[in-house]
Parts: C-alpha cells; structure tokens; sequence
C-alpha cells in the first residue's frame, strides 16, 4: 500500500494477507486502513507486515487493528516498536501478532 492509499469500508477484512507480505505506506507518505467489519490487517499462513512510514492508521475497525492466526502457522509483524504508526480504536482490540524485531 503506498503513500495515500486508503483502504475503507469494507464489509469483511481491510487487507487479507494468506501467504507473502504486505508493507504500509512509504517514504512519500502513510496509508490508512479504517472503519472495515472486519480486522484491519488479518494475517494468516506464514505472512508478514511491515511499515515504511510511522504516519499510517489502522483505525476505527469492528475487529482488530492487526490480527494474525494462530500456531501452526506463524504470520507476523515487521518493525522496531511503535513505527506502525496509529493503531487505535479498534473493536476487538489493536494488535494480535507476533513482532519481529
């Protein structure tokens, strides 16, 4: 997702991530993923997230910010700690994930 995109309104998940990565923003500018029914973000599989810009938000969506499942699989978070940028006012709470450093 780059500088500007805006992922809204979506009846189920903002972003589906089964296998691969996705990456957030860039150095241009942040992206917003909000007010979904769904996760923010939902990892599955061996996926990963990561953040170009410490600007982004994952706001205001009816599950988590960013959720991954569970063992087996093992989905991730990519980033040193709070560069993700806003994660708040989520339904089911803000992250769920495993973090790699």
């Amino acid at each position: 997702m780059r500088s500007g995109a805006i992922i809204q309104g979506n009846g189920g998940n903002g972003i589906l991530v089964g296998i691969g990565n996705v990456t957030l923003g860039d150095s241009n500018g942040p992206a917003t993923i909000q007010n979904n029914k769904g996760d923010g973000i939902f990892l599955t599989t061996n996926s990963v997230a990561d953040s170009d810009n410490t600007a982004n938000r994952i706001i205001n969506n009816t599950g988590w910010g960013i959720f991954c499942t569970a063992s087996p699989a093992n989905p991730l978070i990519y980033e040193p700690i709070g560069t993700f940028g806003t994660v708040s006012g989520n339904g089911k709470g803000q992250i769920a994930c495993n973090v790699s450093p």
